[in-house]
């Protein structure tokens, strides 16, 4: 064989094999993209709250997911159409990832708005419509002492959030004495509860004005 053949053979050989190299890394760019979005809808099928009670070890997967996906596209040259792939699951990744977050925070919300009541009230039973309607003449003398025994001992721990939480279950109990007193609330209860009244505009103007915000904290 002539060394022209030879050389023209070499050149052949060395240009299959750099295609079949090429192919190969084109597709494993593809599946490393095809396996990152369906962990992606894998994901976003699970319910709000197992998501949430798996979000560090989701997370974490995930992003193993990605960086996969991101450096095979490293290794190849045709990666337009792939690129935009991956920037389109990454969105609705960031999606899904701020619904949850935004449940979280709702969540944490709620549970510190009945850690509230119930510090407040005790066990009893407060719909959300908050009528107070197990308050009556015979206890509600007690219910404003608690309330504003209990705001006294934790005015420095609450949130500016807190604080108009508070506001709105005193507006309902506001609302609810004005029922009890057509039941017949005596005069020496109604003046105590007066004297109790007056100790809460005060301490919520004062106290919620140096509280931090919940976002703040955050």
């Amino acid at each position: 064989m002539s060394n022209y053949i030879k050389l023209i053979f070499t050149v052949a050989f060395v240009s299959t094999t750099f295609v079949s190299c090429k192919n190969e890394e084109q597709e494993h760019a593809k599946r490393a993209v095809e396996e990152y979005n369906k962990y992606v809808d894998s994901i976003s099928r699970i319910a709000d709250s197992e998501a949430l009670a798996n979000w560090e070890s989701i997370q974490i997967d995930l992003d193993k997911a990605k960086a996969k996906a991101e450096v095979s596209l490293e290794r190849v040259s045709d990666k337009k159409a792939l690129q935009s792939s991956v920037d389109k699951v990454s969105t609705k990744y960031d999606a899904y990832k701020n619904h949850l977050l935004a449940q979280k925070q709702k969540e944490k919300a709620l549970r510190r708005k009945n850690t509230i009541r119930t510090a407040l009230f005790g066990e009893a039973s407060l719909t959300n419509d908050m009528k107070f309607e197990w308050v009556n003449k015979r206890n509600i003398l007690t219910v404003y002492e608690d309330f504003i025994e209990t705001i006294q001992e934790n005015k420095y721990s609450y949130s500016r959030e807190d604080w108009d939480e508070i506001k709105a279950l005193y507006e309902a109990l506001d609302s609810r004495k004005n029922e009890v007193e057509k039941e017949g609330l005596s005069n020496s209860k109604n003046n105590k509860i007066a004297l109790l009244k007056m100790k809460f505009g005060p301490m919520y103007a004062m106290y919620r004005l140096g509280a931090k915000s919940d976002k703040n904290v955050k």
